[in-house]
């Protein structure tokens, strides 16, 4: 979902069913909230975003709509308990995941997998560089839920390391060939 959305890994853990819409004939998300750390309470929805352009509706990919869809009919086994939780993603004890904990399991997995360098915002990142690199930093931006381009563009998109090809116009500032 990470990857599929663009989203921040507490507005992943806050999606709710009701924020997901897999009948429309383009399946939604709607990024409305993000989950935090209440002293005293734990972790719990906010039901709000980072920033006001944070609330969005993604459309989803299909592989994140299969994805949901099994997650969707594996809640339905009624052996699993009771859910009273909306959440897509929760704890065995039917609560708000922490952020925190995912990360830590992600620290794991990248490890063994030899992904080091890859950490839940890398995926957003991902994200941003592949839509500019296909010439939608707008769109790029929109779905990472920013105000404006600027913030997308300036840490967000991953700069080329290889400088484009330029040699036929720096080529013109050398001696001419006879």
């Amino acid at each position: 979902m990470l990857v599929a959305t663009g989203a921040r890994i507490g507005e992943i853990l806050a999606l709710r069913w009701q924020d997901i819409d897999l009948d429309d004939d383009r399946p939604t998300a709607t990024i409305s909230g993000t989950i935090v750390f209440v002293k005293g309470q734990g972790f719990s929805r906010q039901d709000r975003t980072k920033t006001d352009a944070g609330f969005r509706t993604v459309i989803l990919p299909e592989f994140a709509v299969n994805v949901l869809w099994r997650r969707f009919n594996d809640r339905e086994h009624p052996e699993r308990g009771v859910h009273r939780l909306d959440a897509v993603f929760k704890s065995r004890n039917d609560t708000w995941l922490s952020p925190y904990n995912v990360g830590r399991q992600w620290r794991e997995v990248r490890e063994s997998a030899e992904l080091n360098v890859v950490t839940l915002h890398t995926f957003r990142k991902t994200v941003a560089t592949v839509l500019s690199d296909a010439g939608k930093t707008r769109e790029a931006s929109r779905q990472l839920g920013h105000a404006n381009e600027e913030v997308t563009k300036a840490y967000y998109i991953a700069k080329p390391r290889l400088a484009p090809d330029v040699t036929d116009v720096l080529g013109t500032l050398g001696p001419r060939r006879r």
